[in-house]
């Protein structure tokens, strides 16, 4: 069992299954993206302006609302939230006005998650989830009415998710490869999140099964290919 504390301890974390995350999430990210043209739509635009008019109060309340104490107790929530969800013990949590850490023991089946946990801050949409909650419970019948709701949730973890980037962050320069490889991580995560929710925000679950069934469609590409390569080969 080890112990990691995340701003008095700093060590280089991110394994194999960090760094093929990173691969699977940058490859989804350019995916999606290039899926969504095919859901662009005049209406679309429409629901697009209403998810931005969610999404400018989300960022003025995370800018004048969130600050201090405050924001020192989301961030390192999302180590804590993240720690618990792959089994680690909490040992303490430390909130200042402008700065905090979160400490927490892991065991040699949970240290592969320990590069997730430290990436937790910058990745986690703690509010936008619960808003996508509130929305499907309570306006399922209005989609550009779920889209403000959903928008102002992102807006929040969007501001909060890059304000802390800093190379002053041990949370990122702890990552093994540095700084950049942890820059690189927060970007594919959040672009991931971001296209997912524009296909919804663009078709509602259609276009969610859309980016599904995209993803399944490159899968068996990849698959077909691999068991044609060993005959293409024997052939020559």
């Amino acid at each position: 069992m080890g112990k990691l504390d995340k701003n008095r301890k700093p060590m280089r974390v991110g394994g194999m299954a960090f760094f093929s995350s990173l691969f699977f999430l940058s490859v989804l990210a350019i995916l999606n993206f290039c899926l969504l043209t095919k859901l662009w739509s005049s209406e679309a635009f429409v629901h697009l302006q209403s998810f931005a008019l969610g999404v400018v109060p989300g960022l003025f309340v995370a800018a004048y609302f969130i600050q201090g104490r405050g924001s020192v107790l989301i961030h390192e929530f999302k180590h804590s939230l993240v720690s618990g969800l792959v089994g680690n013990r909490a040992r303490s949590m430390n909130v200042k006005k402008d700065s905090g850490h979160f400490e927490y023991e892991y065991t040699k089946h949970t240290a592969q998650y320990n590069a997730f946990i430290s990436m937790a801050p910058y990745i986690t949409p703690l509010f936008t989830i619960p808003a996508a909650a509130l929305a499907f419970a309570f306006w399922r019948q209005s989609h550009d009415l779920m889209c403000v709701v959903v928008g102002m949730g992102y807006g929040i973890d969007l501001l909060l998710n890059m304000r802390d980037i800093s190379r002053r962050q041990t949370d990122i320069t702890m990552i093994r490869g540095g700084y950049l490889v942890g820059v690189l991580y927060i970007a594919a995560m959040n672009a991931a999140i971001l296209s997912i929710l524009l296909a919804w925000v663009f078709e509602d679950t259609i276009g969610l099964q859309y980016l599904l069934y995209g993803l399944w469609h490159l899968v068996l590409q990849i698959v077909a290919y691999y068991r044609a390569a060993p005959a293409a080969l024997s052939s020559l």
